[in-house]
Order: structure tokens, then C-alpha cells, then sequence
């Protein structure tokens, strides 16, 4: 019942985008915006990571013709967490705090069905990329020992994957530009707007490491290693310029 209910609410959503537009003398032809984003893993995902993302996306988006149809693309970093732990420098054998980070970078192209009429354009995304999942380990700021060579080479990534991801976003684009600003119909305009969106997208299989993935068992650093599908749902909160 709910499959059925999200169904038809997108196709009610996709119809109020291509039902509500008619040609406008002056259509906004770019688009880009930055966002923060909140990333919930979904599925298998959310049983091995069962933490919330943190990051920024940032996207860019053409519009065909005078048509309600946009190209673009997104790329969105997220990280899930840090954990902090004491190791040494070899072969000296000096300790230092060591940071580890697990992290996710998400490379999309997006299809985007969006109104061009009003101050309030609400819009539904068609969305495929890659998800590039990957642990990093690097000495921590903080440490005494910060000679920026030491830093550089004991950074290294621990683990990385890569997975296809594919999946439908939605959301609205709220005009924050003066009524006058909006009113002009010269060919350089320049509009700010809030953008408002989310997005669920289906991953691809992949290895990754979690937050306390690393451990210590007695003389011996143990990596545990967790594999499974990478579907996210993410809710974004940013602000855009559109030009004419």
C-alpha cells in the first residue's frame, strides 16, 4: 500500500511540473546550487552502518529549449563518522593520535523535470551514478608530532569500493529574489533561490568500513570488513542561482 501511495503521488508530482508550464518569454536556463546534506542509509546498508551522514552536495543543471526539462549533475560527500586511536610512528616507535574517517562520495547525472512558472517551482529528479565508498586514516591534527611530512605520509586509505546507484529525488525551489528582480526579463538575470530536496537512490553491492571497524586485538590492527547494498535516502537544505 505505501509502494502504491508513493506511485502515485510522484505521478501527481509529475504532472502539476509538466501540466504547470507554458512558454515564458524569459526562462532561467542555469541552475546550480550547494547544499547540506543528511544521508540515512536504507536496507542491508542501514543494518552494517546504522549511523547518519553528514556533508555537502553541490549540482548544476541546463534547461533544453523553453521545455520543463533540465540535464545536470551532482556530487555529494558525506562523511559517517571518525573514531580516534593511539599508534606509532615506525620504526621509531613514537605514539601519536591517529583519526580514522569513513566516508562516501556520491557522482550522480540527473534528468529533472522542474515548472518554470511562479516563485515556487517544485521539481522531480531522475537520477544514475556511482557511489565510492572509502576509510581513510591520517595522524591527527592535533598531534605534537605535526611536521607536514609525517602527516602526508602516514595518511592512507584503508579501504575503498565503488557501486552503481540509481533512483528518483523530488523537491522545490522557493524564489528568494526581490518581486522587482523577478519581474525583469532581461537576458542576463540572475535569481537566488532556497532549494528544498530529497532523494532515494538504490546502490550496487560494495565493501566498506564502519565507525569502530578498527580495532586493536592485541599486537595486531584488525580491519572488519562489512558488504552490502549502498541504497541512501538523503534530505538536502541549500541555496541556488538560476540565470536567464
Amino acid at each position: 500500500m505505501t509502494l502504491h501511495r508513493t506511485r502515485v503521488a510522484l505521478f501527481v508530482l509529475v504532472a502539476l511540473v509538466v501540466l504547470g508550464n507554458a512558454p515564458l518569454r524569459a526562462v532561467e536556463h542555469w541552475q546550480g546550487s550547494l547544499s547540506f546534506s543528511t544521508g540515512f542509509p536504507a536496507g542491508e546498508h542501514r543494518d552494517a552502518q546504522d549511523r547518519t551522514g553528514f556533508g555537502m552536495t553541490l549540482n548544476g543543471a541546463f534547461r533544453v529549449g523553453e521545455s520543463p526539462v533540465l540535464l545536470g549533475a551532482e556530487l555529494a560527500v558525506l562523511n559517517f563518522g571518525v573514531d580516534h586511536r593511539r599508534g606509532e610512528i615506525y620504526p621509531y616507535h613514537h605514539p601519536v593520535d591517529l583519526e580514522d574517517s569513513y566516508n562516501m562520495v556520491q557522482g550522480n547525472l540527473f534528468l529533472r523535470l522542474q515548472s518554470v512558472r511562479g516563485s515556487v517551482r517544485p521539481y522531480v529528479d531522475f537520477l544514475v551514478g556511482l557511489n565510492y565508498l572509502w576509510s581513510e586514516t591520517e595522524l591527527d591534527r592535533d598531534d605534537w608530532w605535526d611536521d607536514e611530512d609525517w602527516h602526508d605520509e602516514y595518511s592512507h586509505t584503508n579501504l575503498d569500493d565503488t557501486a552503481i546507484n540509481y533512483g528518483l529525488g523530488a523537491g522545490v525551489q522557493v524564489d528568494l529574489s526581490p518581486r522587482r528582480e523577478r519581474d525583469r526579463r532581461h537576458a542576463r538575470d540572475v535569481s537566488v533561490f532556497l532549494d528544498l530536496k530529497a532523494r532515494y537512490l538504490l546502490g550496487g553491492k560494495a565493501e566498506y568500513l564502519t565507525k569502530g571497524a578498527i580495532v586493536m586485538e592485541g599486537d595486531e590492527l584488525v580491519y572488519y570488513v562489512s558488504e552490502s547494498r549502498t541504497h541512501l535516502f538523503t534530505v538536502q537544505v541549500g541555496l541556488g542561482l538560476s540565470f536567464r
